[in-house]
């Protein structure tokens, strides 16, 4: 979802609601779109527990991002970090119908409000346990690609991509430039799964 191209609170409201229907669709869990979109949301954890016999797993990237992407417009930053506000308290108040959930952000809880509507949740963000969890590191692209290194390698030399002379540590160092991994902690770099997969 381009959230830059929401305009007014109910496009969020609208894409939320959406989201969750076609969850329910996915499920076979039936959901009263005239309902709240935290109601749709209570009766969708409650429905999948039901059906299933066991509580959703909950995957959410960028849970931020309808109010870190309209910043230059504060009312608008403020409408949509209220209603993940009551998005996530509905997630909170039915907690018993969740599993796991894993959310994902560039700012804190705290941003949007969210810390005592969602406190039910584990901040991961700055603990090292975790720093390699969403992404390839160097020593994972090492061991998992140790076999597509070397004829990359060739491949893309025979190209002109690399210099003739060029060795895995020049391709290690271009890949690094290309994809520019990212990190929490300062220590160890996460390259994005979707794009090393791609370019191998």
């Amino acid at each position: 979802m381009a959230y830059a191209d929401l305009k007014v609170r109910d496009d969020l409201v609208s894409e939320i609601k959406w989201s969750l229907q076609k969850q329910a669709v996915k499920h076979g869990v039936p959901l009263n779109n005239e309902r709240s979109y935290g109601g749709m949301m209570e009766d969708l954890l409650e429905g999948i527990h039901d059906k299933h016999g066991v509580g959703s797993v909950i995957l959410v990237d960028e849970y931020d991002a309808p109010v870190t992407k309209n910043m230059s417009d504060r009312n608008l930053a403020l409408a949509f970090r209220d209603v993940l506000h009551d998005f996530y308290m509905s997630i909170k108040t039915n907690f018993e119908h969740v599993r796991f959930a894993f959310v994902t952000g560039i700012t804190r809880f705290a941003m949007a409000s969210l810390d005592s509507g969602a406190n039910s949740f584990k901040d991961i963000s700055i603990d090292e346990r975790y720093a390699g969890i969403c992404g390839f590191t160097s020593r994972e692209i090492d061991a998992l690609f140790e076999d597509r290194l070397e004829a990359t390698l060739e491949a893309l030399k025979a190209m002109g991509n690399l210099q003739p002379n060029a060795g895995v540590d020049e391709l290690k160092s271009q890949i690094e430039l290309w994809y520019d991994g990212y990190n929490w902690l300062g220590n160890e770099r996460v390259f994005n799964p979707y794009s090393i997969l791609n370019f191998f």
